[in-house]
């Protein structure tokens, strides 16, 4: 489980590599369940789903008004952080 929390930690930290880990913790969440307790599987699987409107270019973003922004991104991102607990 300490992977699957460095990854989602690595949203926040490596921006540079955002896109990467964030679809990595979409597989995890859907592909790879059996990696997740199960006490964590509900926070990852949600924040899994999130993740499909984060949208970093504000062009794209504006076409939709479910897209959101790095900002918001790092605001869902830590949150779920905080659920996951320490």
């Amino acid at each position: 489980m300490t992977d699957v929390i460095d990854i989602i930690r690595q949203i926040l930290n490596d921006s540079s590599n955002r896109m990467q880990h964030i679809r990595i913790i979409q597989s995890l969440a859907w592909n790879s369940t059996d990696e997740i307790p199960e006490e964590y599987a509900e926070v990852i699987q949600e924040l899994a789903v999130d993740l499909d409107y984060y949208e970093p270019d504000a062009e794209l973003r504006s076409e939709a008004p479910e897209y959101y922004d790095d900002t918001e991104l790092e605001r869902r991102v830590t949150q779920a952080l905080e659920m996951l607990g320490p």
